[in-house]
């Protein structure tokens, strides 16, 4: 699912980029950035192999980091395969700076919507359990519940303590 938000946040960025920059600049060539479409595709071939996906137990604050420095990457890399096979000055170097800012804020907001809307699925996330039912645990539990996108689904706790067994703690069975 997340690969397809990226998809669809890539392709969205770069035909906005292509639509505001054809404003700025009526005489820049939309084709010649079609052709960077292998860029597409290398954002989420890169993201699986950098740990985006699933993305479990991967901060906010992480992954934006590691997403936009590996946009960056690829655009530097688009820049300098361009300018080393001599087809930089077909490229608008303003489409391109637009593309990479509008992908550097699509990608996450688009992650951060489809967390939203599929948080209280029941198949999304990845399971959980939580060895004891203690403080600790409804302080564990109270901030998974609490920040769903966090993308953990937690089945229950595990405690030796019999008087706890059969209870609830932050609404999850304690076994």
């Amino acid at each position: 699912v997340l690969i397809c938000s990226d998809l669809v946040a890539v392709t969205f960025a770069g035909a906005l980029a292509i639509m505001v920059w054809s404003r700025v600049q009526p005489l820049a060539d939309p084709l010649a950035f079609l052709q960077m479409w292998p860029v597409a595709l290398a954002i989420p071939i890169g993201f699986f192999f950098i740990g985006l996906y699933p993305a479990i137990g991967v901060g906010v604050v992480q992954e934006f980091r590691r997403a936009t420095l590996f946009v960056t990457a690829v655009f530097g890399t688009a820049v300098a395969v361009l300018f080393l096979t001599g087809q930089a000055a077909q490229t608008s170097r303003g489409m391109f700076l637009l593309a990479w800012l509008f992908m550097v804020a699509a990608i996450p907001l688009a992650r951060g919507l489809v967390r939203h809307m599929l948080a209280w699925r029941r198949w999304w996330g990845v399971s959980a359990v939580v060895l004891g039912a203690g403080k600790t645990a409804e302080l564990l539990l109270s901030r998974v519940l609490d920040h769903a996108g966090t993308d953990m689904k937690v089945l229950g706790c595990f405690d030796d303590d019999v008087r706890k067994q059969g209870t609830d703690v932050a609404g999850v069975r304690v076994l």
